[in-house]
């Protein structure tokens, strides 16, 4: 009956050591990305001990290649620009700030009596204005000192695609020819009408993003079916065309994907993402990998995670500019609520590496300035602007989090004083 439904089973244990003593791994073309997404330092530890250490059991399907040529130039300029964004945002923050916008708006609407009265009270705040300066002083320091670390930011100095160009050389795939393309794409069309895996997410997509994971596929098929080789694929993906899941997580590939994987080529196959296959090469290959490359990885992992949710819901409806904008203010909400909550572990535990306990003692005392002489009224906007500063890159979020046990209690005030002013 195993022989039969082994395909339904989970391997047992001495499957899955045989499996990482043979297989070949294989990675998809987000794995390769992400390592202009992190740190140097962590790029260089997946590339020198990771992808050094296997270098002998690696191949890169062509459709992986050529994904990350068209989209790495991007990438690098996506993630150098992100930094000007967070001193934008910073600068912006701290005029809002120092101009008491939002707490002259709220002031004025209690009444002229309150509003008239007060007024000389905003330029006599020096202890205020001095927090928002080292604030803003301690935030600057940190995102340079982030974008002088980060793996590479031109296109032309390149050491990541150097190595990368080296480890895989020989180890690439060849593309599929002309001539057979018509046929795989009609294949793949058939297939997404019965929702067969893997692709049918992409099929609404309008270029040749939407065959992608399809041709990708045949490729590792047809490798493994020529070399008779087990296959470990690592990928950032999350679409449920590759994964079976569980209270939304990923847990293993989908059945439907390791059934045709064991008919075509005889072998067993298995998914993972590329979090837990850092745990595992420590665990089963015994290689060193430094604890601030797996949670950096992990905090690249839930970012991609809600930004491919908000890309497939843009995808999915038509919507308008603001419905788009009130998308990304809902993510960036949810994503500072679970870190006040102190569901984000591994992000405070990676702020607490980068030393920001400075940066969370000065938002602290700026909050209580605040809370004590404004009854709350502005704690909000610096909350507010300090998630919009921080959210959209992961370096941000970690420094974010370490703050949010010391910001927790004055959040809940803010949301309180904020009910009670609506």
């Amino acid at each position: 009956m195993k022989n039969l439904f082994s395909w339904r089973i989970k391997p047992s244990e001495a499957e899955f050591s045989d499996l990482w003593k043979n297989a070949t791994f294989v990675f998809d073309t987000n794995f390769l990305l992400d390592l202009y997404r992190v740190s140097r330092f962590t790029a260089e530890d997946y590339l020198n001990n990771i992808l050094e250490h296997i270098q002998n059991r690696v191949w890169l399907p062509h459709q992986v290649a050529s994904e990350f040529f068209d989209r790495r130039e991007g990438v690098i300029q996506k993630e150098a620009e992100s930094f000007q964004k967070a001193i934008s945002e910073l600068e912006k923050w701290k005029a809002e700030q120092q101009s008491f916008s939002r707490l002259r708006g709220c002031l004025s609407q209690a009444g002229r009596i309150v509003s008239s009265e007060v007024e000389c009270l905003f330029n006599d705040q020096k202890t205020y204005f001095d927090s928002i300066e080292q604030v803003e002083k301690s935030f600057r320091e940190k995102i340079e000192q982030l974008e002088k670390d980060h793996a590479s930011l031109n296109p032309d100095e390149d050491f990541i695609l150097e190595k990368l160009l080296l480890l895989f050389d020989t180890k690439v795939g060849e593309p599929f020819p002309e001539e057979d393309l018509t046929n795989l794409k009609k294949e793949a069309d058939e297939r997404y009408q019965r929702l067969q895996a893997p692709g049918f997410k992409d099929k609404n997509k309008k270029d040749e993003r939407e065959y992608g994971d399809f041709l990708l596929w045949k490729q590792i098929l047809n490798f493994a079916k020529k070399e008779s080789r087990p296959i470990i694929f690592v990928t950032g993906e999350k679409k449920d065309d590759w994964w079976i899941k569980r209270n939304g997580k990923p847990v293993s590939p989908r059945e439907d994907l390791r059934c045709e994987f064991l008919e075509v080529t005889q072998q067993p196959f298995w998914i993972y993402q590329t979090q837990d296959f850092l745990d595992l090469v420590v665990q089963r290959l015994k290689i060193k990998i430094e604890q601030r490359s797996i949670d950096e990885t992990i905090a690249i992992a839930d970012l991609e995670t809600d930004d491919e949710s908000l890309r497939q819901d843009l995808e999915q409806i038509q919507i308008s500019d603001s419905t788009t904008q009130s998308l990304e203010q809902n993510k960036m909400s949810k994503a500072f609520s679970q870190m006040v909550a102190g569901s984000n572990l591994v992000a405070k535990a990676m702020a607490e590496q980068y030393n920001l306990a400075g940066v969370s003692q000065i938002l602290a005392a700026s909050n209580q300035i605040l809370a004590e002489q404004y009854n709350l009224a502005g704690v909000s906007q610096i909350l507010a602007a300090s998630n919009q500063i921080l959210a959209d890159r992961s370096n941000g979020i970690n420094a974010l989090a370490q703050t949010a046990d010391d910001l927790s209690q004055v959040h809940e005030q803010a949301k309180i004083a904020e009910s009670d002013d609506s």
